[in-house]
């Protein structure tokens, strides 16, 4: 079976993936079944290509009839009490649409502290009345950000509903098999609260497979040592849990009690949240067990083979999930190396999870070897069975759950203690075709056993590996991006071969009003999933200056992120910024930055940039913007922060002779930046404009835009573009610009000498 199912998750990638990447594997993979010259292998891979080919078709046409484009709506929703989460005045989740029977994700904005306590303590399914907006959920506007998009069109989800009223909520009275698996879900969820934090998270985490922001929070050293795959439910959990089952009805005929089993199984995905790694271990475990009912004896191999067919003829662009992607790697691998010793085969696991870990998370900690090896065993053979019996035992004896509780707190500080140590390489994002083949090369060296083709094999994966780190490392080509951090400003200057690495502002949120205690919401930097996300994946780790134009928070509100996840040699701020309250309360992690106050008689010599304001030492206000300037690709680029008209004249009557091929357009394109005479002096031919989407200041003003119009001024805005990229070399400029529609950008050149 492993034939078709190789050509089945090739046909993924054609449809749903790099379509000439796929089709190029496809081609070669098909030319490599007729050379087998099997009839029976020919015959069935071609049959089983065709259903998937159908089931894919299925799929487009489901996501085609959600297809929606933004329009108002007054329907009743459906909602699970699991399948919710509240963050300080915000609901958010999964709803079904009553009427059509569509899901979809939803938010709304709680009116008051009583709706949020109501939805806190639901248990069975709501059924709300509700206006709103539908609309098709957003792509990232930035290169290299989670895309929610495909993360949920996967799951056959393709809309997304803003509530902005709901008129009435009713308590569904008959519920059906599915609703009482997730009100048992949901009662579990709710009884975990009381358990001590540790336990708590263990608990909801390898049980009903319930994540929420406190776990992160609680173990850190999880993600940064690649150990997710223990707290995510497969086949190690289920099995574990079947072997409890099967152990309890050992009294039962073999028939019953398998019968019984495989009921359970459907239950228990169900419960655990149905996600797509766990739908793997689910279809595995009830192949065995349907082979046990028949007397059948089915290889690994085999029952590797049929869950990926089964899963991509349900889900078929569940591939391009990471979860999958692990889940079907690591199995794959346990299948190929279960009979060579313990400690080879977690370093075999290790090198084959490495290109998923990396194209995804773009890091990994040299540690994360030594990691599973030590902890691997002490997870299944201690701490599941604690968590476990923590939980069933908790209510009786408090005493005996807060011991095991203490337990968990060492292991999961042992944990983040290793995570925390030296060793974390930022490698960058691999290009597919480069981890495809870094897959393929690790399979090919277990399973050959020539000597000769094992060296071969290792000297590939030195080479693609050490070409891919260099590649990403060396680039030929500077770069200047202009993320999309919606009404704020962040900037990346990066030099050809990453010879200094600049970012102007970080970007953040503004906060209006003060919210009361029940309107708090977990703090979250939009930095880490934008552009910390988009340096990493290029493989940076280390920023050599951060300016920070002003104190303003859409300016600099993200910086304790960076702080906290990025090498920052240098701060360089405006004389009097760094007194700041505002701004001082954000310097968190400064042990190793240096914080740089400059007026326009500084200079810092490897800044690729010069200062050509503040003139004298102020507090942070628009008025003391840095204003930075610097020559890249052959052309002169000028980053004027929210500059107001009256500073922007006194710039150019000290500088007369300032020029800006580009400009950053000041204070995202309001009226009291951007003055005639300023944009008529410094004569440029393009304009950066970052502002957010429908923002409530109008940004960018009309009158702006009209400015530009009648100058012949090109610009790029973000709020219509997305990010842009621009790589520069000495003799020309290229722009990378994303569309909001898709990903994919579209490349002309800008310059060229």
């Amino acid at each position: 079976m492993v034939f078709p199912a190789i050509m089945v998750a090739l046909g993924s990638i054609v449809f749903f993936g790099s379509f000439w990447l796929g089709t190029i594997c496809l081609s070669i993979w098909i030319i490599r079944i007729l050379l087998t010259k099997n009839r029976r292998i020919i015959v069935l891979s071609l049959f089983i290509m065709m259903l998937f080919t159908v089931a894919s078709w299925y799929f487009v046409c489901t996501l085609q009839q959600q297809k929606q484009v933004n329009r108002s709506i007054n329907t009743v929703i459906r909602i699970q009490a699991d399948e919710v989460k509240i963050n300080g005045d915000t609901l958010s989740g999964i709803a079904t649409v009553a009427a059509t029977n569509q899901k979809m994700i939803f938010l709304y904005r709680l009116p008051n502290e009583g709706a949020q306590i109501h939805f806190r303590q639901i248990k069975v399914p709501q059924k709300l009345t509700v206006q709103g907006e539908v609309a098709a959920i957003e792509r990232p506007t930035n290169f290299n950000q989670f895309d929610l998009r495909q993360y949920y069109r996967c799951q056959k989800i393709s809309n997304q509903l803003m509530i902005k009223s709901v008129t009435s909520i009713k308590s569904v009275k008959q519920m059906t098999l599915v609703d009482r698996i997730h009100w048992y879900r949901a009662k579990f969820n709710q009884y975990c609260q009381q358990l001590p934090k540790h336990l708590k998270v263990y608990a909801l985490g390898l049980i009903s497979g319930y994540r929420d922001d406190s776990f992160y929070q609680l173990t850190p050293g999880v993600s940064k040592l690649g150990l997710l795959h223990l707290f995510s439910i497969s086949g190690m959990h289920v099995y574990y849990f079947l072997g409890i089952l099967d152990w309890c009805l050992g009294w039962l005929p073999t028939k019953i009690k398998i019968f019984i089993e495989l009921i359970w199984l459907l239950l228990y995905f169900i419960f655990a949240g149905a996600t797509a790694g766990l739908l793997r271990a689910i279809i595995a475990a009830s192949l065995g067990l349907l082979a046990r009912l028949n007397d059948r004896q089915l290889s690994g191999l085999d029952c590797w083979s049929l869950c990926l067919i089964l899963n991509l003829m349900i889900f078929p662009a569940s591939l391009f999930l990471m979860a999958c992607q692990l889940s079907y790697g690591l199995s794959f691998g346990l299948v190929l190396l279960n009979k060579i010793p313990a400690w080879r085969r977690t370093l075999g696991l290790n090198f084959i999870s490495l290109p998923i870990i990396l194209y995804h998370f773009y890091e990994w900690h040299f540690l994360s070897l030594l990691a599973n090896l030590l902890l691997l065993p002490i997870f299944s053979i201690i701490v599941f069975p604690l968590v476990i019996l923590g939980v069933l035992i908790y209510p009786v004896t408090k005493k005996l759950g807060n011991l095991i509780n203490l337990v968990l707190q060492i292991f999961n500080d042992l944990i983040n203690l290793l995570g925390n140590l030296p060793g974390m390489i930022t490698f960058g994002k691999p290009g597919m075709l480069s981890c495809m083949i870094m897959f393929g090369l690790v399979l090919f060296l277990y399973i050959t056993k020539k000597r000769l083709g094992r060296r071969l094999m290792i000297s590939g994966l030195i080479f693609i590996y050490s070409f891919s780190y260099f590649q990403i490392h060396l680039p030929r080509e500077g770069e200047i991006a202009m993320f999309d951090v919606g009404q704020g400003d962040s900037f990346l200057i990066r030099e050809p071969y990453n010879h200094s690495v600049t970012l102007i502002d970080t970007g953040g949120k503004v906060q209006f009003g003060r919210p009361q205690n029940w309107q708090q919401r977990q703090r979250k930097y939009q930095a880490d999933r934008i552009a910390i996300n988009y340096l990493k994946s290029q493989g940076i780790k280390t920023i050599d200056y951060l300016c920070i134009s002003h104190q303003d928070a859409d300016h600099c509100g993200d910086l304790p992120a960076y702080l906290k996840s990025m090498n920052i040699k240098m701060v360089v701020v405006g004389d009097g910024v760094q007194i700041n309250p505002n701004f001082q309360r954000r310097l968190t992690n400064i042990s190793n930055t240096i914080i740089q106050p400059v007026t326009d008689a500084h200079e810092i010599k490897q800044l690729p940039l010069q200062i050509y304001h503040p003139f004298k030492v102020g507090s942070g206000k628009n008025e003391d913007s840095l204003v930075l300037g610097g020559k890249f690709g052959g052309l002169n680029w000028l980053f004027t922060g929210d500059l107001d008209r009256n500073s922007e004249c006194q710039v150019i009557k000290k500088y007369p002779n300032l020029q800006a091929d580009i400009l950053k357009i000041g204070h995202h394109g309001s009226k009291t930046a951007s003055a005639l005479e300023f944009i008529e002096s410094l004569k440029p031919s393009y304009a950066l404009i970052s502002a957010g989407r429908n923002n409530h200041y109008g940004h960018p003003n009309p009158e702006i835009m009209q400015i530009l119009s009648t100058k012949n001024i090109k610009n790029f805005n973000t709020q219509t573009m997305g990010m842009v990229r621009f790589k520069y070399t000495d003799e020309r400029i290229t722009i990378v610009k994303t569309k909001i529609g898709g990903l994919k950008g579209t490349k002309h050149e800008l310059f060229r000498i």
